[in-house]
């Protein structure tokens, strides 16, 4: 009994699997759809304490661990640019997180490979800290092609 049971399962289950219906989904026109665009507005910001626009930021979790740091290589034309009333154009991904190393842009790039991360806590400048950001409603690369609009923009 047992065997004929199996027998009959061996049959019925790939009949039944078979049996699914199968639909294909026609892909949607693309007309009069708006894609988001994944680029990221860009960033003005002040900073407070010792740092200057020449110094190199690294992230730091909310206990103060780096987390992120760059390469020499990353920092080619990665220099804040000066913008009016002591506000910065970021070009290296600043936020509240921000701590500023007393290396600065060319001393950093000129290494052959990044300092360790004791090197690294013992040259943020104490109290360097992003003290105002304001995400501005263009792209980088739009407001590095136009300072002045970027100007205007700023309080």
């Amino acid at each position: 009994m047992k065997s004929k049971i199996f027998a009959i399962a061996i049959i019925a289950i790939p009949m039944l699997c078979s049996c699914a219906s199968k639909k294909t989904i026609e892909p949607l026109p693309l007309n009069n759809i708006i894609l988001a665009s994944p680029t990221p507005k860009a960033i003005a910001y002040k900073m407070s304490g010792q740092a200057s626009a020449d110094n190199v930021p690294i992230q730091v979790d909310n206990q103060g661990n780096i987390i992120s740091f760059p390469d020499p290589s990353d920092l080619k034309n990665a220099e804040p640019i000066q913008l009016k009333g002591g506000y910065l154009l970021d070009r290296r991904g600043v936020n509240t997180n921000t701590r500023f190393l007393s290396y600065t842009y060319k001393e950093y790039s000129s290494l052959n490979v990044p300092p360790s991360i004791t090197e690294l806590k013992a040259s943020i400048i104490p109290d360097a800290r992003v003290s105002e950001i304001i995400q501005l409603p263009v792209t980088i690369s739009q407001a590095v092609a136009d300072l002045n609009a970027i100007n205007a923009m700023l309080p």
